[in-house]
């Protein structure tokens, strides 16, 4: 890729994202009719939500966090139909200590997630492992 081309293409993505901010700046009725009907008809999904150790607790409610971008109320108010909650754990030194963490810390997650759709909220959530 020569530097014409570089410069071309980061040009659109900075286009791509100021276009994309001001869109989702708009209140949902200022939107095209057009794009509505869209929207109903496609399957939407937000491919990474990230979640805190405490998830489906007592002190995390997945179905309405007002301090995150998602939860299962903005999920049903925006349309979104599917989201993949992340098991995400950070990293640290590779040695056997912190592997046993990091695999606690993602069962952990794990087990959130499946609180979520098998003991919270089975009537409003479903746990997808294949396609």
């Amino acid at each position: 890729m020569n530097k014409n081309q570089l410069v071309r293409d980061l040009l659109l993505v900075n286009g791509v994202i100021w276009l994309s901010s001001m869109v989702t700046a708009q209140p949902i009725d200022e939107f095209n009719p057009q794009a509505t009907l869209i929207h109903e008809r496609v399957m939407t999904l937000d491919t990474h939500v990230d979640i805190p150790f405490d998830f489906a607790t007592g002190d995390v409610d997945p179905a309405d966090r007002p301090s995150a971008q998602v939860d299962l109320q903005k999920m049903k108010d925006g349309g979104l139909d599917v989201a993949f909650f992340i098991v995400y754990v950070g990293q640290q030194e590779r040695n056997e200590d912190n592997y046993a963490k990091a695999r606690r810390d993602a069962l952990t997650k794990f087990d959130a997630i499946h609180r979520m759709a098998d003991d919270l909220y089975p009537d409003r959530i479903g746990f997808a492992s294949t396609a």
